[in-house]
């Protein structure tokens, strides 16, 4: 359970996120945001909102999911048991064979843009 201060810090930090349109948190993402290195699944970085420091990690985005902006759903037939980690190695496999699941194509001739996703906070305590 979040204590009060982490809750409050959370609060602040996805209310302010949450104002930016895709285009305006590139932009931000580009001027402020301080480079952490490339891992499996992307890029990450690190930004400060709201006095929080947060951790950013670019995922590519295929073309099912850009055609499904902000969807939650399963787009790729992926067991739900597998972890996280072994999902990104999966979905990066299939793009590359230029498949993403039989029903879907991922453009083999065209890159896979990069999007920034904020996906965990780093310094609340």
């Amino acid at each position: 359970m979040m204590t009060d201060t982490r809750l409050t810090t959370h609060c602040d930090v996805s209310t302010t996120m949450a104002r930016y349109d895709d285009r305006e948190l590139a932009e931000l993402l580009e001027r402020e945001a301080v480079p952490l290195g490339t891992g499996i699944g992307g890029a990450s970085a690190r930004l400060e909102v709201c006095g929080t420091s947060v951790f950013i990690k670019r995922v590519p985005l295929t073309e099912p999911e850009l055609r499904h902006p902000h969807s939650t759903a399963d787009l790729f037939g992926l067991p739900p048991f597998l972890p996280v980690r072994h999902r990104l190695a999966r979905l990066r496999r299939l793009a590359r064979a230029g498949r993403a699941h039989d029903d879907h194509r991922v453009g083999a001739d065209r890159p896979i843009p990069q999007l920034p996703t904020a996906v965990s906070l780093a310094g609340a305590a």
